[in-house]
């Protein structure tokens, strides 16, 4: 493979759309039943605790799979682990279509969970090997914001196809979407020293970046058990539980808590759901921005990723606040990121 010379390629940030298109997928695929929630409740005569146990088992089988998908991606490298997981996790929601009640769903859903589980961990693969330290909070924020756009494009779009061809087909087009994605990606995904499009100088720009070499270094790796001694990874677990909670209440029960409570329309129903994931996309990509900021200006980065963190996760507890309350933490929100740090 002949390296070209000349201005600096930037094929990286192409793999980073590639990223980002496999989590927007992701989040459409696993949010395609709660916007159906409704419609299949109805259909299959279940009540919420039963619908409740059905959403649940995709979350217990991502869980118990993360781990594993994440040995599977450092054992064989990204670009098929990344290729396997949404291959698994698409045919697994286009075959959600030949639900026939309770049991059929809880399997289809455990499948989703497993494929499901190997996103985060190949994405967090390629970024060490793909980019210099100093952007990877910056990728990071753009390939998880396609969980936003998943988020928000599966409400309308999967609400759109139920009404004009029933609830089966939203599954069958987003499991499309995945296979296509695969496609793309094993055509294109190399390792940056074997990718035909990368240049020296964007391969020297991005290990020169990089206080630890991804895939340069053989050191002699860590049992996965033993990270649980730190005490950062385990205030990580603690922090992301707590986070997780609050989100995925908008991701599995918000759109039927709209119809059943609030008396929604299904089409008004998608367009609100819209709301808090794209708000949080344009959220993430500015606090993933200010952050390589701060860090390029001499901070921390743990003072940069609590700021962040601990910030976001603040004001998210306003939704529980009562509606006179929230101008009153403005004064606050003021402090914490408005003023020069």
């Amino acid at each position: 493979m002949g390296k070209r010379t000349g201005k600096r390629t930037r094929v990286r940030w192409n793999i980073a759309i590639l990223m980002w298109a496999a989590i927007a997928i992701n989040y459409l695929d696993r949010t395609v039943l709660s916007a159906t929630t409704p419609a299949l409740m109805e259909e299959f005569g279940l009540d919420a605790a039963q619908m409740g146990i059905i959403m649940s088992a995709f979350f217990w089988s991502y869980a118990l799979f993360q781990i594993p998908a994440g040995w599977l991606a450092d054992k064989v490298g990204q670009r098929f682990s990344l290729a396997f997981c949404v291959a698994w996790w698409s045919i697994a929601t286009a075959l959600t279509a030949l639900s026939q009640g309770l049991k059929s769903l809880l399997i289809f859903r455990v499948l989703l969970g497993i494929g499901e589980a190997g996103a985060y961990p190949s994405n967090a693969g390629v970024t060490a090997k793909w980019f210099p330290d100093k952007e990877r909070t910056r990728v990071s924020a753009i390939f998880d914001s396609g969980s936003k756009v998943g988020t928000a494009l599966a409400m309308p779009l999967v609400v759109w196809l139920m009404t004009m061809f029933g609830w089966k087909v939203p599954f069958i087009v987003s499991g499309l979407l995945g296979l296509i994605w695969v496609v793309i990606w094993w055509a294109y995904y190399r390792d940056p020293e074997k990718h035909m499009y990368v240049n020296q100088d964007e391969l020297t720009y991005i290990r020169d970046g990089q206080v630890k070499k991804e895939g340069l270094n053989q050191t002699k790796s860590m049992k996965w058990y033993e990270l649980l001694k730190y005490r950062n990874i385990q205030a990580m677990c603690v922090g992301f539980f707590m986070l997780n909670y609050a989100i995925y209440f908008f991701i599995t029960w918000f759109p039927a808590y709209l119809v059943q409570e609030r008396g929604f329309e299904l089409m008004k129903m998608g367009w609100v759901s819209m709301i808090p994931p794209l708000v949080g996309l344009v959220a993430e990509l500015i606090a993933g921005w200010f952050s390589d900021h701060l860090y390029s200006k001499g901070y921390s980065l743990t003072f940069v990723r609590k700021l962040s963190l601990v910030g976001g996760m603040l004001l998210a507890t306003m939704i529980a606040f009562p509606d006179w309350l929230i101008p009153q933490c403005f004064p606050l929100l003021y402090c914490l990121f408005l003023m020069p740090v």
